[in-house]
């Protein structure tokens, strides 16, 4: 019998103090630790070998998302791919992604040129970096930033009243 709301916030551990499991059907359960936590799992075959796929902690994940995310993990079974795997790699292109952006690799660069630089002059430019650019354009990954992001950056430094130095790297 399929899963509820009311069952999974009602679920607790065994009295032992081990796991229980809740199935939900179609190789998806609960996992009911002992600290209280509630974990969605996906038990999955591929080659042969019994896996387990980690969807989520409710109620972050709710009911009706693990369903999706089972049925987007056996559609990935049927065509024969690993979700454990895709999800692994999904992971990794967020994680380089995440060290792609304007800040991260200005915070690099800063941090590799500390040797070049005296105190004063480091601390000035991340100053620069922190009011002028990572408001702006933090999060963007470096092949996404375009003419319009800098000269958003530009004219932010303008009309803060830092005109000259705005006219020194106004390209446009």
């Amino acid at each position: 019998m399929p899963l509820n709301d009311r069952q999974i916030r009602n679920a607790k551990p065994t009295e032992a103090g081990k796991k229980a499991k809740l199935f939900d059907g179609g190789g998806l359960y609960l996992e009911v630790t002992p600290a209280d936590g509630k974990i969605f799992r996906l038990k999955y075959r591929i080659d042969g070998k019994e896996k387990t796929l980690t969807i989520g902690k409710y109620p972050a994940v709710s009911l009706s998302e693990a369903r999706q995310a089972a049925e987007n993990a056996r559609r990935l079974l049927s065509d024969g791919q690993d979700p454990s795997a895709a999800k692994q790699q999904e992971k990794e292109e967020r994680k380089a992604a995440a060290l792609n952006t304007f800040e991260h690799l200005s915070r690099q660069w800063h941090t590799d040129n500390l040797c070049h630089w005296k105190e004063n002059h480091t601390g000035r430019i991340m100053r620069y970096f922190e009011t002028d650019f990572f408001p702006l354009i933090e999060e963007t990954p470096i092949a996404e930033l375009r003419v319009r992001d800098i000269k958003a950056v530009i004219d932010s430094v303008a009309a803060r009243g830092v005109v000259k130095t705005a006219e020194k790297i106004r390209p446009f």
